[in-house]
Parts: C-alpha cells; structure tokens; sequence
C-alpha cells in the first residue's frame, strides 16, 4: 500500500511540474519574453513528451498563438531510444504567403532549417484493432506536401542554457520558432510520392553563398513519409492524433545555420524546386 501511494505522489509532483513548466513557455512565446531561469527540466523522455501535449493543450495558444497549427519532427537520436523527438507549431507562426512577416525579434531567430513539410487531408486517430498505421495508409492521409523553411526561434535566455541539462532545453518546443511554406504539390503527385521524397539532396543558401548541403533522407526514420508515419503512431499513444489541416514538418534536410535580419536564405531541393525568406527584423 505504501508502495503505491508513494507511486501515485510521484506521478502527481510529475503532473504538476509539466504543468508549470509548460505553462512558463507558453507565457514566454505570447509574451514574446525571455526566460531567465530554466524550468525544472523534465527528467526524461516521457516527461518531455508529456510537456509538448500539455504546451499543445494551454488555453493560451488557442487565444493568444492561434491555436496548434501543427507539429515539427526534430533532435533525431537526441534521447537515447527515441528515433525523434517532436512539439507543437503554433498558427501565428506559419507563414504561408510570400512577404508575410515572421518577425524575428518576436520568436527569438536563431536558425534556420529546409524541411519537407506535409499538410494532413484527413485525421489519423488510432486504429481500433491497435496496430500501429502503415506508411501507405498515413500517406493516403496526406493533402499536400510542401518545400519549407523551419525558423528556429527559443525563449530560453542565452544565460538560462548555460549549464542546463539538453532535455530541459529541448522542452522549450524544440526551438520551433515558426514555418515558411514555399511550393506544394497534391500528395498524390508522382513528383512527391514516399520514395521520391525520400532521398532529395537540398542546398541551403544564404545570400547567395551556400552554407550547408544534405538530403531529406536526414529526416528521422530515414525520410519525410517513415518520420510522418513514426509519428502519427507516436502521437496516438498520448491520446492525441493528426488533423486534417495539421502541417507537419518532417526534420532537417541539412545542418541548421544561424541568420540575422536582412538576410536572403534560399533552399534548393533536387529535383522539385526552391524555397526563399527574407529574414524580417
């Protein structure tokens, strides 16, 4: 008896801690402030993962952010066990229309990264039978894909990651700043099928020197459509699950580069195209 009591306290002060600690980043993203001081950093995997559902879930990101537009897919290997981690895209921050500001100052820029993004046609519950979703059926889900840039953004002060333990930072929603939604095809497209996106070389540049090369098959699991399908299980065993409408930014083709105001960044993957940002101030 004292076992279990001891066990359900202990879930509890877990709880509560997610709680506070995602409600401390949410304030921070709405009040577009800093963090001086870490929250109490989660204590592993789960707890993170716990964290991003209850930064989804705040009633401060459906009236202050937008709403969850989506998710990003992102620190690939990062916890020893999971092939990535993933956390909440809010709506304010998806950029959709070419010379639509995304305010760096606002997110805190600190990176940018070129992703293949996929926007969901259709909910992706879990199954009734409880066997985990096939790639064709998550990609029988799947709208549009899209080139994209993912702006990294942080509200952690420089002073509050020093010395912090990496999963404490990771929980300020993986630096997932905003999205820049460049060229999309309908999933069904022979130019975006799983296997033609799955090995794309893309480019970076910024202002017109390249900085970085790498391929989409960076992406966790090994390509944007086996990290879609990874996590739209994943999702499923927090009670959650993809929308239609939720764009999902599947990781980073290549390494991240730092950007400052006034920049041109420019991303050329193989084969499909280009997608440019203007750094905005």
């Amino acid at each position: 008896m004292f076992v279990c009591l001891r066990r359900a306290r202990s879930r509890t002060m877990a709880m509560i801690a997610v709680s506070a600690r995602a409600d401390a980043f949410v304030r921070a993203w709405v009040t577009g402030s800093r963090l001086m001081t870490l929250p109490q950093p989660p204590k592993d995997a789960q707890e993170l993962f716990q964290t991003q559902k209850a930064i989804a879930e705040h009633p401060l990101v459906a009236s202050e952010l937008g709403g969850v537009a989506g998710y990003k897919l992102g620190g690939a290997y990062a916890i020893p066990g999971e092939p990535c981690l993933w956390a909440p895209l809010f709506r304010r921050f998806i950029v959709e229309t070419p010379g639509t500001d995304l305010s760096a100052a606002v997110i805190g820029l600190c990176a940018i990264e070129p992703e293949i993004a996929v926007i969901m046609g259709a909910d992706l519950k879990a199954r009734e039978d409880g066997m985990p979703h096939s790639e064709s059926d998550v990609w029988r889900a799947v709208d549009r894909v899209a080139l994209a840039f993912e702006v990294c953004g942080k509200r952690l002060s420089p002073e509050a990651c020093v010395d912090a333990p990496k999963i404490g930072t990771l929980a300020d929603t993986l630096s997932s700043g905003g999205v820049v939604i460049g060229t999309s095809w309908p999933a069904a497209s022979e130019l975006v099928t799983p296997e033609a996106v799955r090995s794309v070389a893309v480019d970076l540049m910024v202002n017109d020197v390249k900085v970085a090369e790498g391929s989409s098959s960076l992406c966790p699991a090994g390509g944007p459509a086996q990290a879609l399908t990874y996590f739209a299980n994943h999702l499923n065993t927090f009670g959650m699950s993809l929308k239609a409408g939720d764009l999902v930014a599947t990781g980073q083709s290549c390494n991240t580069k730092t950007l400052k105001a006034g920049d041109v960044a420019r991303a050329n993957f193989a084969g499909l195209g280009t997608v440019e940002w203007v750094v905005p101030p």
